[in-house]
């Protein structure tokens, strides 16, 4: 048994309008051993003295560090040698296979274009291209190239074909589209009045066709 001394607070009293001392009454105060205490004094007796169950039925035990297999890091296991060779793999098999995609669409052919131009399509304007510069015709020439050219166009612009027009070329494109302007106003001209192109002239605007018809996917 122990004695706790009274406790005094001062404090102003404002319907007094002075300090004012409150004090507590001294405090009795009895400690006896917790429940755990007496569980720990009772599991120093010797064995047999006391059975398992009732040992844990007085009271919770203090922490203790529980059995278990012990390691020899503390490093991850993600981060460790074995698993950090996983990323690795996986990252060697997805370059592999782009690899030999890209490779498949390479070798599918040299007149497989990005913009849905078959290569029977391209083979069908190059050929009516030809006929017609051996024959000096010149509005078969840029109408068959015209064509062709709005297609692509219309397909790697995502609109209709009869839309793709010199003032469509020159928003989209400006000033690199100047070739192309000039190969659609020449169609239109060609078909009132001859230029008298020579074999270099059809073989320059041959050469632009086909370059244009073979863009490859970037």
């Amino acid at each position: 048994m122990q004695a706790l001394p009274g406790l005094t607070f001062s404090y102003f009293d404002p319907n007094t309008q002075r300090y004012e001392t409150a004090r507590s009454s001294p405090l009795s105060v009895t400690i006896t051993p917790s429940p755990a205490d007496r569980a720990l004094s009772d599991s120093k007796t010797p064995v047999g003295t006391t059975a398992a169950g009732e040992k844990y039925a007085r009271g919770l035990l203090p922490d203790h560090i529980a059995d278990g297999a012990l390691v020899n890091s503390l490093i991850p296991l993600y981060l460790r040698p074995p698993f950090l060779a996983i990323p690795a793999l996986l990252t060697l098999a997805f370059v592999g296979g782009w690899v030999t995609t890209r490779r498949r669409k390479d070798s599918s052919g040299s007149l497989s274009t990005r913009y849905g131009v078959s290569s029977k399509t391209v083979k069908r304007v190059l050929s009516q291209m030809e006929r017609a510069a051996r024959s000096g015709d010149e509005a078969a020439f840029f109408n068959s190239a015209r064509s062709a050219l709005q297609q692509t166009l219309a397909e790697r612009w995502q609109m209709a074909a009869e839309r793709v027009t010199v003032a469509e070329i020159e928003t989209r494109v400006g000033a690199e589209g100047d070739d192309l302007r000039q190969l659609f106003a020449l169609a239109d001209e060609a078909k009132y009045s001859g230029h008298g192109l020579t074999d270099v002239d059809f073989s320059r605007w041959m050469q632009f066709v086909r370059h244009q018809l073979m863009v490859e996917k970037a």
